[in-house]
């Protein structure tokens, strides 16, 4: 009650906030009857020329994610864009979205998830006519930029222990399973059309155990290639007695081997280059930004006691990092650039979250950077509904 209170307080106190953002967000795409968003940060919506953007739309009045989704893009050289329609789903999540993503080696051609006859699957399709290009056998997290790999993870388990994170669709086979051995990351290879398990839950969770592992429920999340394409990052959780905890991987798959990176809660990640990443971690106790060199097993921590919040990280070049942060008690989730050289944080905008906005619900602003590094693309709440705005750096 007295947040709610101190929310309705502020929001009614700050009637200027909008007339402020205006002016720092160049551009808006929304819809007067649906919700405009795209979802995770680590997944440009950007085309290669920076000229599309793309978007997902579900309808204004439904918050529950088993419904269909549009998705489409915005021409960004039109003075007033338009939401153009390509494709549709009904596998998708407030957080993930539906995986959406340009691919590199097919001109104008984007990847998402769908479900199709009891199984959820990957679609490709051309942006451009409509038209299905062709279809996956699994639904991927993530497609490296050469386009030989695809990881695949059970995306109903996912959703049913980390709701807003995987899809509703289809039941999760393996509940009431701990740790099974049947169900792990799977690596498609699209040269051969072959895929292969790489690891299970069970196996993983046999990797330095200890007690709170024990009779916990244990999956997969945040899976991420390298910029080269031959490692990728992957997050194991486990929840127990509603308490969540995870630690960090990084698989190997030119050797097909993988080790443990960090042992810490860890929650968002970004590659600096082909051997550092940067994790937000819980460390003595504190969040902080650790950047890992994977070759040679050292760690820094950046911005400490300045980047003290968590949030999700890119890097604009190897000294610019854009973050962003959680809706702070009286609502507010602010987007900042952090200058490593200087150790100077500075605030590029802040932006109102609804309370109503929480949980599976939640509308980060997951920045995302353009091709060239000159525009952020954020999602947020205004009028009660989703929409996509371009901050100019």
């Amino acid at each position: 009650m007295v947040k709610s209170a101190i929310y309705k307080t502020f929001r009614e106190l700050g009637g200027f906030i909008p007339q402020l953002r205006k002016k720092i967000i160049i551009n808006r795409f929304s819809d007067p009857n649906a919700h405009v968003f795209f979802g995770y940060y680590d997944i440009t919506p950007f085309s290669h020329n920076d000229k599309k953007i793309l978007a997902c739309k579900v309808p204004i009045n439904n918050l529950v994610a088993n419904i269909v989704m549009e998705l489409g893009y915005y021409n960004l050289d039109e003075t007033s864009p338009h939401f153009v329609k390509f494709g549709e789903t009904k596998s998708w999540c407030w957080q993930m979205g539906p995986r959406l993503r340009w691919l590199n080696k097919k001109n104008q051609c984007v990847a998402y998830n769908v479900v199709k006859n009891g199984k959820y699957i990957c679609k490709v399709s051309n942006t451009d006519s409509g038209s299905i290009v062709t279809e996956y056998p699994l639904p991927f997290y993530d497609i490296d930029k050469n386009e030989h790999y695809g990881v695949s993870i059970n995306f109903s388990r996912l959703q049913r222990l980390r709701p807003g994170y995987g899809y509703k669709n289809l039941k999760d086979n393996t509940e009431g399973v701990d740790a099974p051995t049947n169900d792990g990351i799977i690596l498609y290879d699209f040269i051969r059309e072959k895929q292969k398990m790489l690891i299970s839950l069970s196996e993983i969770q046999q990797v330095e155990p200890n007690d709170t592992m024990l009779k916990a429920e244990h999956y997969f999340n945040h899976i991420s290639f390298s910029p080269f394409s031959n490692k990728f990052i992957f997050f194991h959780l486990w929840t127990k007695k509603k308490k969540r905890y995870s630690r960090l991987f990084i698989f190997n798959i030119t050797k097909m081997d993988f080790k443990l990176l960090s042992s810490n809660i860890v929650s968002h990640y970004v590659w600096k280059s082909e051997f550092e990443i940067l994790i937000t971690e819980i460390y003595n106790n504190k969040l902080r930004y650790i950047l890992y060199n994977i070759n040679d097993n050292k760690s820094q921590i950046i911005g400490s006691d300045i980047l003290d919040e968590d949030g999700h990280p890119s890097f604009i070049n190897n000294n610019l990092i854009i973050t962003d942060t959680y809706p702070n008690l009286i609502g507010f989730q602010t987007l900042k650039c952090y200058d490593i050289s200087k150790r100077k944080s500075k605030n590029i905008i802040s932006l109102y979250s609804p309370p109503k906005y929480t949980g599976e619900k939640k509308c980060d602003l997951h920045p995302r950077l353009s091709r060239n590094n000159k525009l952020i693309c954020v999602d947020f709440v205004n009028n009660n509904k989703r929409l996509m705005g371009l901050v100019q750096l």
